[in-house]
């Protein structure tokens, strides 16, 4: 931008006018803070912050009526941002599954809801998933449970996430120690892990491919699993073992070398 232009009284940016043009909110405080800098060109700093900093100074500098702009462009400038986000919520809404019948009836867990839940809920996953029924357990006594947990007072176990909550009610005894909401918990929690996307598979395809390479296709399944198995768990044993200093490293590399060339040296006097 020439010299010339870049006076506060030359400034004439609208704000509104850009928020169909971009794809992400950070963009607006990104440009508000651009003019504050050029507004003020004492400041020395070429760095712009965070994005959390700019929404910050943006919203003061127009709260502090500091800015040169005027209001019908701030109040343009709001008009779109708020815009934009209702054009966001639509397109979620058009196309991811906000609406879908499984999303609707997984309501059934949500434990603050339980007085308003249907049982209708909870047996559409039980019938499009026959393998969340406990063994020796029936739809009948799972329907009993069901009735005893809608009339309990449940906020002692109520804890920040659902499988948590979940856990402490089936730890639930009556008066001869039995646990009254185990099943019913199990179920629960055989809701709570069926995924709601393919990301997960797809990061066990990248994982497998990463295993097994072109320099290891006769990898057998079992043990491409068992090295899955032992990679997915935090914390374990092998972990420490795993951190190995700059000279074993080396003394590896040197290893595969010689492997590599003695094995090169063989195949070319063979041939």
């Amino acid at each position: 931008m020439a010299a010339t232009t870049t006076s506060p009284s030359n400034i004439r940016w609208s704000f509104g006018r850009l928020a169909p043009l971009v794809s992400t909110p950070s963009f607006f405080a990104c440009q508000f803070w651009r003019v504050l800098r050029l507004e003020r060109t004492s400041s020395s700093s070429s760095r712009l912050p965070s994005p959390s900093t700019r929404f910050l100074v943006a919203r003061s500098y127009i709260a502090d009526g500091q800015s040169n702009l005027r209001q019908s462009r701030i109040d343009q400038f709001h008009q779109d941002v708020r815009k934009y986000f209702i054009t966001v919520l639509e397109y979620i809404f058009k196309k991811l599954p906000v609406n879908a019948d499984l999303l609707r009836h997984a309501e059934v867990v949500d434990v603050t809801k339980r007085v308003s839940a249907k049982f209708s809920d909870l047996t559409f996953f039980l019938d499009a998933y026959p393998s969340l029924l406990p063994a020796g357990c029936t739809v009948d006594s799972i329907a009993e449970d069901f009735a005893t947990y809608q009339c309990l007072e449940l906020e002692s176990c109520i804890k920040p996430r659902l499988d948590q909550t979940w856990l402490a009610i089936a730890q639930l005894t009556d008066e001869t120690g039995a646990f009254f909401l185990k099943d019913l918990a199990s179920v629960m929690c055989g809701i709570l892990v069926i995924p709601h996307s393919n990301a997960h598979c797809e990061r066990i395809f990248s994982t497998v491919r990463k295993n097994r390479t072109d320099q290891r296709a006769s990898l057998a399944d079992d043990t491409l699993d068992a090295l899955l198995v032992s990679k997915a768990k935090p914390g374990h044993p092998c972990d420490a073992a795993r951190q190995h200093s700059k000279a074993d490293l080396k003394q590896l590399k040197q290893a595969y070398y010689l492997a590599n060339k003695a094995t090169s040296a063989t195949a070319a006097t063979s041939s």
